[in-house]
């Protein structure tokens, strides 16, 4: 009797003891308007949890409602164990639904959400209402009868939305907020590389070089759309300046939440290189303030880089994208209609690293940067809209970032922008880099330092130019001469306006002692010059006998330098002409 009254006890104490651990995991009630509350729980071992959750998500066809919604995470992995899906979503009804059900999940750590965010056409009237809509007593009265409108005209009271929750049962351990964010933390620290956009208008970077070809796994959750990319991130080699992998709307999916919320998981491999990741975010939808529904793994908002297969082939270094003590040219902080140049030799043929932000739409460039060599007058390189990315901020913000190759030579550098958006008079959003609004010409990240191949170049300076007349404006007449010792191949350079056949702003030359004209710039001899159809140049060699000479040249009363009534041609400054012996 005394065996069997002790195994009875100590039966009877198990299952008090397992009853007792069979608790409320989480409890995730009272959710307001743009709130999310984050808990968690911990098992032990595999086991059955139940959940009983309320919210509201309806779709009418046309739009979609995600007024409350709730989620499970599985820490380890970051995927969605469970999530609320109502019956219907198309009932006409719009009250708080309840579910309940029982799952089974492996032992782990486990990150349970509530968020209550409108979709993205719909905000609560005391962030959106204003005193100029609805006037104070408006506003007041609907704030104090406890009524929260979406534009949509839709009405919803405190006590609806204090039914949203969710409860978690279970045998484990309850995890805080602050314990969640801390786990969090140590899964970032496993990675090598975690660049997080917990807030608006950010611009991170970091260096990594890989020793060994190496594959690792990136995890990257951000902003885009059809249209364009907002919070996102790409990777880029140092020293070519090519983007090994960028996010983008295609590579991407839907990440819970509103439909601009998308994601990537995948394996990368890269090659032995340096190399830099960037994430930016906008000025709106982030975790510092989110606009509509968030992701189903908000707090992962950005890029994360890991791998277990790559100790000592991946290191870290401290980078700095654009280094001032590699600078060459810097036409930056370009304001409204304006125009710069600046000139530069190379006594070696060099690699040259172009950075260069403008603004461009419908394959057209309005700001926008050139290199044109300055003893042939050609141009060795010009921003497009086809050869430049999405800058951030506004879609029409362009960006080129490539390294180009030029020979030993004498080179003119130059930047325009046009009557609107430029830097501190953005009429949208500015770009990520909003300081380098122009164009940067640097000395490549690898490249070996070389200041002594490089120097500075300036026009008059030139012993090759025998006259020159350049950025002329309307209703000007102006004459130059020169003279040959002996006969010679002269090189002419010009630009002018033309239209149907007839040019109206240009040149000719005429000798002097027999007051002949030698050369004439016509319509049929010149090429379109980039801008306007009507802005013509003629660039090419004549042949001139030893003599006294004079150049000329007019314009009339439109279209000239610094007066365009339509688009400049690719050298603005050199509306004129330039005449150079040929070395």
């Amino acid at each position: 009797m005394k065996y069997n009254l002790i195994i009875s006890v100590l039966i009877i104490s198990c299952f008090t003891s397992l009853a007792a651990q069979e608790s409320v995991l989480v409890n995730i009630d009272d959710v307001y308007p743009r709130e999310i509350i984050v808990q968690g729980f911990e098992l032990p071992q595999a086991g059955d949890i139940e959940i009983n959750a309320s919210g509201i998500q309806q779709e009418d066809g046309k739009r979609k409602y995600i007024l409350g919604t709730c989620w499970i995470l599985s820490a380890e992995s970051r995927e969605v164990v469970w999530r609320f899906t109502p019956d219907d979503t198309r009932r006409r009804k719009r009250e708080p639904e309840t579910q309940k059900v029982k799952i089974e999940l492996p032992p782990g750590i486990y990150e349970v959400y509530y968020a209550s965010y409108p979709y993205i056409n719909i905000h609560y009237n005391w962030d959106d209402y204003s005193h100029r809509e609805h006037g104070f007593f408006g506003t007041f009265f609907e704030w104090l009868f406890g009524n929260h409108r979406g534009r949509d005209g839709y009405w919803l009271s405190d006590s609806e939305y204090h039914k949203f929750h969710i409860t978690v049962r279970g045998v484990g351990k309850s995890l805080a907020r602050q314990q969640v964010l801390d786990n969090q933390a140590k899964i970032h620290q496993k990675s090598f590389i975690n660049i997080q956009g917990h807030w608006d208008e950010e611009y991170e970077f970091q260096g990594f070089e890989v020793t060994n070809t190496a594959t690792v796994q990136l995890y990257a959750i951000g902003e885009l759309r059809e249209d364009g990319q907002y919070d996102y991130g790409w990777i880029v080699n140092t020293e070519n300046r090519e983007r090994v992998w960028e996010m983008d709307y295609r590579n991407t999916e839907h990440a819970g939440g509103a439909n601009k919320n998308r994601q990537i998981i995948e394996n990368i491999t890269l090659e032995p290189g340096r190399y830099a990741i960037y994430y930016v975010t906008d000025d709106s939808h982030s975790p510092q303030k989110w606009n509509a529904p968030p992701p189903y793994d908000p707090y992962f908002w950005g890029i994360t880089l890991s791998s277990e297969k790559t100790m000592g082939t991946i290191k870290k270094f401290d980078y700095e994208p654009l280094k001032k003590d590699r600078e060459i040219i810097s036409l930056t902080r370009m304001r409204d209609d304006q125009y710069e140049s600046e000139g530069f030799s190379l006594n070696k043929s060099m690699q040259i690293h172009v950075y260069a932000i403008g603004e461009g739409r419908s394959r057209e460039m309005f700001d926008y940067g050139w290199i044109i060599d300055a003893n042939t007058r050609e141009t060795v390189w010009e921003m497009t809209y086809r050869n430049t990315v999405h800058a951030g901020g506004a879609l029409k913000n362009r960006l080129y970032d490539g390294i180009i190759q030029l020979p030993a030579g004498n080179y003119i550098a130059g930047y325009l922008t046009d009557g609107s958006h430029s830097y501190r008079h953005w009429n949208d959003s500015p770009p990520l880099n909003s300081n380098y609004w122009g164009l940067t010409l640097l000395i490549p990240d690898g490249s070996q330092m070389d200041r002594d191949a490089i120097s500075a170049y300036k026009e008059e300076d030139d012993p090759s130019r025998l006259a020159v007349i350049t950025r002329v404006r309307n209703h000007e007449h102006i004459q130059e001469k020169f003279s040959l010792t002996t006969d010679g191949d002269v090189r002419i350079y010009a630009v002018g306006e033309g239209l149907r056949g007839k040019m109206y702003d240009y040149a000719w030359i005429e000798d002097l002692q027999t007051g002949r004209v030698v050369w004439e710039m016509t319509y049929r001899m010149t090429n379109h010059a980039g801008g306007a159809k009507k802005n013509r140049s003629y660039n090419d060699v004549i042949r001139l006998e030893k003599g006294d000479y004079q150049v000329v040249y007019e314009t009339d009363d439109s279209h000239a330098y610094n007066s365009w009534n339509d688009s400049p041609p690719i050298d603005p400054a050199g509306w004129g002409i330039i005449i150079s012996k040929v070395m």
